[in-house]
């Protein structure tokens, strides 16, 4: 089987700031794929772009914890404002069983008919903080996805990177990733095999890391997660992920990187890949 790799950028859709940049790093070939954040502020040009460039491949970036839902009333998914429950609130909330399922069920149909309504197509999954590792989160995703006819999924069963200094969070995601590899197995759900990109954020998002994995490469179609965009001033107040962005497109961008993947014969590739295996 040929090598190739799939980098998907999360959060189209989270400001305009971080669409043009997304917008660029498709339009300059660096990427095929994007998940799409339905619930934030540039959701609506998105899901526009999305639909008028089909050669382009599109997903939903499920957001469960910032901003406010689609859904109408999730109760036990927002605080008392209204506004989703920040991170550690609701991850404590899934693991106590505090989550009514039917609130998930309801906000993720809102999230998928937001962009399919909009004639977006989309294939595949994932999810903001990669909340859809827990299993309340992924049953409901996996349910409601197909509805849809969403069968592609990220399974975030992160590849260690040595010296990165997130080499902890990759640990950390590859063991709660468990539970979601073996549903999808399960239910013959598609994902790509291997899967890098929380141990490559922020500083850690280099040409020479970068160059590393591609040459580790295994023959498989393999997930890069990237996070790009052009920020805007005031997205700091959104977001504390805000100069890495810019730093991302340019180490896609770069010679090294480019000439990596020309030399270990990679494909750039979207989700449609699984379709065909």
């Amino acid at each position: 089987m040929p090598k190739k790799i799939i980098i998907n950028a999360d959060d189209f859709g989270f400001s305009t700031g971080v669409n043009a940049g997304i917008i660029e790093c498709l339009e300059s070939g660096l990427i095929r794929s994007a998940t799409i954040m339905a619930n934030t502020p540039g959701a609506e040009e998105a899901a526009s772009y999305a639909k008028a460039h089909p050669e382009f491949d599109f997903g939903l970036h499920l957001n469960l914890v910032w901003g406010r839902p689609i859904s109408e009333k999730p109760a036990t998914l927002c605080a008392p404002d209204g506004s989703f429950l920040p991170p550690l609130r609701l991850l404590k909330s899934l693991i106590t069983g505090a989550v009514d399922q039917i609130d998930l069920e309801n906000e993720i149909r809102g999230q998928l008919a937001f962009c399919c309504d909009r004639g977006v197509r989309m294939t595949h999954a994932d999810s903001h903080k990669h909340f859809h590792v827990f299993r309340p989160v992924y049953r409901a995703l996996t349910k409601v996805a197909a509805e849809f006819g969403v069968r592609s999924f990220r399974l975030p069963r992160e590849i260690p990177i040595a010296r990165s200094r997130f080499f902890w969070k990759a640990r950390l995601l590859r063991m709660l990733s468990r539970g979601l590899a073996h549903h999808l197995d399960r239910t013959n759900l598609m994902h790509p095999q291997y899967f890098y990109g929380s141990a490559l954020m922020g500083a850690s998002f280099t040409e020479d890391h970068l160059v590393r994995v591609l040459r580790q490469l295994p023959p498989s179609i393999t997930e890069l997660m990237v996070h790009v965009g052009r920020p805007e001033a005031s997205f700091r107040e959104m977001d504390p992920y805000v100069e890495w962005r810019g730093q991302e497109i340019d180490v896609l961008k770069s010679t090294s990187v480019r000439e990596a993947m020309a030399s270990a014969g990679i494909e750039l590739s979207d989700f449609r890949a699984l379709q065909a295996l």
